[in-house]
């Protein structure tokens, strides 16, 4: 749509655009007098932009609780700024006929308010009321539509609160996908969801009904109070008050853990979650309706299908969901916001860059979003998941196919892994991916990607040296890695160094049970009795030991890597913290929660880097003996977290500096621990080193499908 404005209308329409859109342009007048929204009929075929949802604005709140409005009460309630966008578009440009809402045609009321010029809703797509829009519906804990005679009669919420106020656990669908919710004070309640979700130490998400409540259980500095509030409502982790409201045991289900200190709050981002904190009048926790590993349910047969009988009860509407969203989630990092989880409200985010060309970067297996390169102008999705997951699978094909007109005509970017590559390509059946064929397939190796997409986000010219952190990715050299530095010159990452590389025996299983890694480092040590001693520690039957043992000394089924992230987790086994990892990220969350708490580091010894060959490595054996040596019962565990995190800290900064670099980029998910790039920042900036890591993007694998664009960008002008 092309807005053209006469005299004072486009400074309104200005104002009007929310300060964080992703894809508003103002178009100079061809007159003076007139102001149109001209019809996307006719003009050429556009896939780009696609914009995400935005959070109810004031206006709407406003009229949401006025008796007296024709919209009170109504829990689709929108208008031009806010409402369903990225969710319920099928096609772009954003017209009613390319959304879910197709099938509901406005009323008399609703099209006079469309076209009017003076009003809020003047050409809002999105518009609806009470008597022509989707409609909320109660069904029991089977599924079914009471048969009561008045049932027809009774308010789907109220219903929905009254059980809640009960104990219950309800699956609440909202503008982007389902949610399961119950009460956050409510114990029982939590322990009942934990175990719908076969999460123990793993936290949820907590829907606060107000800011003033969130201040009385978190502390919040006044920029997460505008990320809270603004037109993305993200989850935003925050430090757990000591005075919290919360019982504490509440507050303990609700973080995951009893040495978590940060929740993730969230506040009611559309109509539906509003009207229903508002009746309950306190907080609960809110999480995703789906299986472990499956991706956000969003159809009301499938939450029916997979949930009935183990939730009491569904409040559902009859809008469509086309591309379901998990909520975004951010943190506050050295005084900038990071995004941790691309989804709702900032997904898909269109970018305008230099360069151009005709690209679609498929992403990683993990996390995977996927990107899109149109000439000078590249849109990244929100995360779709993991793509072990057959749904996240069609999710991933859907919207390629949405994003993609012609694939003849557009470079494949793909991971470097053979069994990592784009799936979508993979399906002869029916698939035009596989059919017509894309005019170009450039794999990418993974940790490039990491590198290019933080140097895309800052704009790093200047040569600088890039570390990439994570838990694994197949390498160049056909190995395993993930603690590597790059020096980037002229646009073509050089690979100079890495972690010292160890086994990981029984590969996957390593990745699940830390205490593997543990064991590997200290076999590499050569420490026989921390060794046993360690053994012992873990609690384990002799014969699991044993045949671990015997993996390390044949290195069978021990594939080699070089992985930061993996190390971590070794470290916070050592220190008895977590010995098997509940969900990805746990044990290394434990490690950073100990430093945290620490109320100084102890004395360890430096990670230190050795030359070998032409690569340089950064050897951990000194400092994994001193931390097996440590008798912990008697040193807090706290301090050596803490030393643990500086020494890896200053390792970057030496590093940096013995290669001349004056600037360091970091990403990949181990700075995701926001302890680390803290500490990073200011061992860096007391060497006059700069240091930028990602904020708009996420560090872990979900910026891949970026990295992976912005690779192929560089190998362009370099050709050019």
């Amino acid at each position: 749509r092309d807005v053209e404005r006469s005299r004072g209308l486009g400074d309104v329409y200005k104002r009007q655009v929310p300060q964080d859109a992703t894809a508003a342009e103002i178009f100079e007048p061809e007159s003076d007098s007139v102001f149109k929204i001209a019809s996307s009929v006719g003009i050429p075929a556009q896939r780009l932009p696609l914009v995400p949802d935005r959070a109810i604005c004031a206006e709407c709140r406003e009229e949401l609780a006025d008796s007296t409005n024709r919209r009170y009460g109504y829990p689709f309630i929108s208008c031009a700024c806010c409402g369903p966008r990225f969710s319920i578009a099928t096609l772009a440009p954003f017209d009613r006929e390319r959304t879910t809402l197709a099938s509901f045609p406005p009323c008399a009321a609703c099209v006079d308010e469309y076209e009017s010029l003076t009003n809020r809703r003047y050409h809002a797509q999105t518009i609806s009321c009470r008597e022509c829009g989707p409609q909320l519906k109660w069904l029991d804990a089977q599924g079914i539509a009471s048969g009561e005679p008045d049932a027809s009669r009774q308010d789907p919420m109220a219903v929905a609160v009254s059980i809640l106020r009960g104990g219950g656990v309800v699956a609440i669908k909202a503008v982007s996908g389902f949610h399961l919710v119950a009460l956050a004070a409510n114990t029982s309640a939590l322990a009942r969801l934990g175990q719908l979700k076969n999460r123990h130490r793993k936290p949820f998400a907590v829907m606060f009904p107000s800011l003033d409540a969130v201040h009385a259980n978190c502390h919040l500095s006044s920029a997460e109070a505008q990320w809270l509030t603004g037109p993305a409502a993200p989850i935003v982790l925050l430090d757990i008050r000591v005075d919290s409201h919360f019982a504490v045991a509440a507050m303990g289900v609700a973080t995951g853990a009893a040495d978590n200190p940060r929740v993730g709050a969230m506040l009611p981002a559309c109509a539906t979650h509003l009207l229903l904190l508002s009746a309950l009048a306190e907080p609960v926790v809110m999480t995703s309706l789906n299986r472990y590993g499956a991706p956000l349910i969003s159809r009301n047969e499938v939450a029916i299908e997979q949930f009935s009988s183990a939730v009491d009860g569904f409040l559902l509407h009859d809008l469509d969901i086309h591309f379901a969203q998990d909520d975004s989630i951010v943190q506050q990092v050295a005084g900038r916001m990071m995004v941790l989880r691309r989804g709702r409200g900032y997904a898909p985010e269109t970018l305008n860059i230099r360069g151009s060309g005709q690209a679609v970067a498929a992403g990683a297996w993990l996390k995977n979003s996927v990107a899109l390169l149109q000439q000078s102008q590249m849109v990244v999705s929100h995360q779709l998941g993991d793509l072990d997951s057959v749904d996240v699978l069609e999710r991933q094909r859907d919207l390629v196919n949405t994003l993609v007109a012609s694939p003849a005509t557009v470079t494949l970017l793909e991971e470097l892994h053979p069994d990592m590559a784009a799936p979508f390509k993979q399906n002869p059946d029916q698939d035009r991916f596989s059919q017509e064929g894309f005019s170009e397939v450039m794999p990418v190796q993974h940790h490039v990607a990491h590198a290019s997409a933080v140097k895309l986000e800052h704009g790093v010219d200047e040569p600088h040296l890039a570390i990439v952190w994570d838990g694994l990715g197949y390498g160049a050299d056909g190995s395993w890695w993930g603690g590597e530095c790059f020096e980037m010159i002229d646009r073509e990452p050089r690979h100079r160094g890495q972690f010292r590389p160890f086994l990981l025996p029984g590969g996957v299983a390593a990745v699940r049970q830390n205490s593997r890694v543990a064991l590997s480092l200290l076999f590499q040590v050569d420490d026989e009795r921390r060794l046993a001693v360690f053994s012992k520690q873990l609690a384990e039957n002799q014969q699991s030991l044993h045949g671990i043992r015997q993996l390390l000394e044949k290195q069978l089924a021990s594939p080699i890597c070089s992985s930061a992230g993996r190390f971590i987790e070794g470290c916070a086994s050592l220190l008895g913290l977590v010995h098997q990892n509940e969900f990805e990220g746990d044990a290394a969350s434990a490690l950073q929660y100990a430093a945290e708490r620490a109320d100084r580091k102890a004395r360890l010894p430096p990670l230190s880097w050795q030359r070998v060959d032409e690569q340089w490595q950064l050897d951990w054996r000194p400092l994994v003996q001193a931390v097996a040596q440590t008798p912990w019962q008697k040193v807090p565990v706290e301090r050596a977290a803490l030393a643990i995190h500086k020494r890896l800290a200053e390792a970057i900064v030496e590093i940096t500096e013995r290669l001349a670099f004056s600037v360091v980029t970091l990403s990949g998910g181990c700075f995701q621990n926001r302890l680390l790039v803290e500490l990073v920042k200011q061992a860096a900036e007391r060497r006059n080193i700069h240091c930028y890591w990602p904020q708009r993007f996420s560090p872990n694998d979900s910026s891949i499908a970026l990295g992976q664009i912005a690779y192929h960008l560089d190998q362009r002008q370099t050709r050019e």
